[in-house]
């Protein structure tokens, strides 16, 4: 026989050892007698036969122990070991008869399942993503570190649980035809709203992955969830800046188109006019430079001043004085507000304080009495002197903000220096 047939005395010394036993170890049946095949035993391997052997005498039951025993070809080879226990005439235990084959090939096959099981488990454990395995009755039969974390639970409270059981059956009924599909060997995924273990929402899209054996039959589903909260709020985001993109383009276009028809007047020379338009237009491009990516709806008024003044300011002579801080005001009122501050610089550098070296700017805003107020004022600068007839500028300024509910402009040729106050609605 293959197999090493063996047999041993009630104390456990080997008294009978099959031919095999010398072919397999290389060690002769006389020099193995007694306790000398104790030396064919991995030394690491003898306490765990020793229990094994104990055990049963104790018992009067059989016993099955694998351990490393010495091979002829040399080093150690794995080998299954299992006892059946002999009674003498009287039913006493008179040792123990046992057969021992050689398991090395199965345990080889056994530490290379544990490798590609560890591994897959080091690659599941590794990605930001929740991944189970369940079977054909939608239990749980494997899930990553991922999912223990996110729901705060144990191997133990997940393995071996249904869906249902996991997620509650109002849970469960949602993804039941997708479970179902996932069953029949289709590739289905779903988005949906879940909570953590912490009570914090995640919007998460699920992914189920028949997994098809060999014979073509289903034998359950991979589970993949991926959290898309932040996908979701960004797609949102991009949403929102789309539409606010379009309402604000409509705006632009509108201004522009009226902006042309007052400025491209006819009795008005060509060159004058297209010199005006295109410094209306750089005010326009200012007051869109100064809305952010962050938030298309909103643009904050200390960069509108800064973009508008930017081209009339002297790095060793600053004609302007400017005090005041970050106020967000909407797009619409940001390019009314652009535009009414181009109009007072370009008057300005022709008549006003701009026009001379002395002349000096104040630009002020900021909260009063529950209005957000913005007030240009003019000094130094050559006596000012009221049109008989307001212009397209004077008409600007004074609706740049008027049409807004609660908004109202009040604009002053006052000898000493123009004065404008922009008065933004209730806050």
């Amino acid at each position: 026989m293959p197999a090493v047939i063996w047999a041993c005395d009630p104390m456990g010394a080997c008294t009978k050892l099959s031919r095999a036993w010398a072919e397999f170890t290389g060690l002769s049946g006389p020099q193995s007698l007694g306790w000398g095949f104790v030396q064919a035993i991995h030394p690491d391997d003898r306490p765990a036969l020793a229990a094994a052997f104990n055990e049963a005498k104790a018992k009067g039951s059989n016993y099955q122990v694998e351990y490393r025993l010495r091979h002829a070809s040399g080093g150690f080879r794995w080998v299954l070991d299992t006892a059946t226990p002999e009674l003498d005439e009287s039913g006493g235990f008179a040792g123990f008869i046992g057969a021992i084959i050689d398991n090395e090939a199965r345990k080889q096959a056994e530490q290379r399942l544990f490798e590609r099981e560890r591994e897959l488990r080091l690659v599941t454990d590794t990605v930001p993503v929740l991944i189970a395995h369940l079977n054909n009755a939608e239990q749980y039969v494997f899930a990553n570190s991922t999912y223990y974390e996110w729901y705060g639970l144990r191997p133990d409270q997940i393995i071996g649980k249904t869906i249902a059981e996991l997620l509650g059956a109002e849970a469960y009924e949602k993804r039941k035809p997708f479970v179902q599909a996932a069953l029949a060997g289709e590739r289905v995924s779903y988005d949906a709203n879940v909570k953590l273990k912490d009570g914090s929402p995640r919007t998460v899209e699920t992914v189920y992955v028949p997994n098809i054996g060999s014979s073509g039959k289903v034998d359950g589903f991979i589970a993949v969830v991926t959290d898309i909260s932040e996908r979701r709020r960004s797609q949102e985001h991009l949403d929102l800046v789309m539409r606010e993109l379009k309402h604000h383009m409509r705006n632009l276009l509108g201004l522009v188109q009226g902006l042309s028809s007052q400025t491209f007047r006819r009795d008005r020379p060509l060159a004058e006019a297209t010199a005006a338009f295109h410094g209306r237009l750089q005010a326009l491009a200012a007051a869109s430079d100064a809305i952010t990516p962050q938030n298309v709806s909103v643009a904050d008024v200390q960069d509108i001043v800064r973009n508008i003044v930017a081209p009339y300011r002297d790095t060793d002579a600053d004609p302007f004085d400017i005090d005041g801080g970050s106020h967000e005001v909407t797009t619409t009122v940001a390019t009314s507000l652009a535009m009414a501050l181009h109009e007072l610089c370009t008057n300005a550098l022709k008549y006003g304080a701009l026009s001379v070296p002395q002349g000096r700017v104040s630009i002020k805003w900021g909260i009063k009495e529950q209005q957000f107020v913005l007030e240009w004022l003019e000094t130094g600068g050559p006596a000012v002197q009221q049109a008989e007839k307001a212009g397209f500028g004077s008409t600007l300024l004074r609706s740049a903000v008027s049409s807004l509910p609660g908004s109202s402009t009040d604009l002053r040729f006052d000898p000493g220096g123009v004065q404008c106050r922009f008065i933004l609605g209730s806050l």
